[in-house]
């Protein structure tokens, strides 16, 4: 089945909400699911707030007085504004839609392509952007230094007691020894440095692809726990920490070594370790439905996809993360 131009305009005018392509695989990412998640900041710094409430009861002579105050306190979410624009030639197209393993008709096709090569990719993307832009790196790329990402905000704001810093001129690794420092290791080490009131929640780890890698290596090798695979509820994107039932470790690409060139060594090697939803993350769907376009040029025989957002994030409560870095 070769590329139809007249199936293209029939999804264009049959497709509602196009901007799904992107906000669905966002909305249903692994990393994401552990984010703070808002759809409305529109500009590079905008505030939020955080209602803080305290109840407390009283009881005298069988008389119970029940009192609450709200604290209203704010955090910042940093965003840029980001214009997407991906072509697909009609070679590409050609080759797509003649692959052996689509079944489907043109229209299906067209779905899928967009998913896997838009949505999917551009969301990958957003993981990096968030985690990894610093406009203080040189060595990035010009896109990556566009605002202060996480790791920026992180390095800038957390409290140094709760930092850890690897041994020297060791890296992440299975085991302990001259040149490595465990996951395990690592983690535990964080654990340590949260304040009570974190480890009271539901937290998470993330760390880079690699370290998730290196935790499941770990744990079959020394077996420390006699683990059973359903109590750690395993997938390629995580896992639960053996014997912390309330701490999820997840992977993400936003922290991978290898996730754009130019990393410098205080991006390598980072395990971030908070509660559920301290970490904030938005992406303005209000801009990205208005400005979402699909279409054909027929004079350049290119199919060409265009998305305009502001995508951003933010930390609530910088005491409540604990952080490792290379030495």
């Amino acid at each position: 089945m070769a590329f139809n131009v007249s199936a293209l305009t029939q999804w264009i005018d049959e497709r509602g909400e196009k901007e799904d392509i992107i906000i669905k695989p966002f909305l249903a990412d692994p990393t994401f699911q552990y984010f703070d998640k808002f759809n409305d900041v529109k500009g590079q710094k905008v505030k939020k707030p955080i209602l803080t409430s305290t109840g407390e009861t009283s009881d005298s002579f069988c008389s119970t007085t029940d009192s609450d105050s709200t604290t209203i306190t704010q955090f910042t979410i940093e965003a840029f504004f980001n214009n997407y624009r991906q072509n697909f030639c009609l070679d590409e197209l050609d080759k797509y839609f003649t692959s052996k393993w689509h079944n489907g008709d043109s229209l299906s096709i067209i779905d899928d392509l967009l998913n896997r090569e838009v949505g999917m990719k551009v969301v990958s993307t957003m993981k990096k952007y968030l985690w990894l832009n610093n406009p203080s790196i040189a060595t990035l790329p010009a896109s990556y230094k566009r605002f202060n990402g996480l790791l920026k905000q992180i390095d800038t704001s957390t409290p140094p007691g709760n930092v850890y810093t690897m041994g020297a001129s060791k890296v992440l690794g299975a085991v302990d020894n001259s040149s490595t420092e465990s996951v395990i290791t690592v983690i535990d080490a964080l654990l340590n440095k949260l304040p009570e009131e974190a480890l009271a929640q539901d937290l998470v780890a993330f760390v880079p692809p690699i370290a998730l890698h290196y935790l499941m290596l770990q744990i079959k090798n020394n077996n420390l726990f006699h683990y059973k695979v359903e109590d750690l509820q395993l997938s390629k994107y995580e896992m639960v920490y053996p014997a912390r039932p309330n701490l999820k470790v997840v992977s993400t690409e936003g922290l991978s070594n290898n996730a754009v060139s130019g990393q410098d060594n205080t991006q390598k090697d980072r395990i971030v370790v908070t509660p559920v939803a301290n970490i904030a993350v938005s992406l303005d769907e209000e801009t990205l439905k208005n400005s979402f376009v699909v279409d054909y040029d027929k004079y350049h025989q290119h199919l060409y996809v265009i998305a305009k957002y502001y995508l951003g994030g933010g930390v609530k409560f910088f005491d409540q993360i604990a952080t490792s870095k290379r030495a």
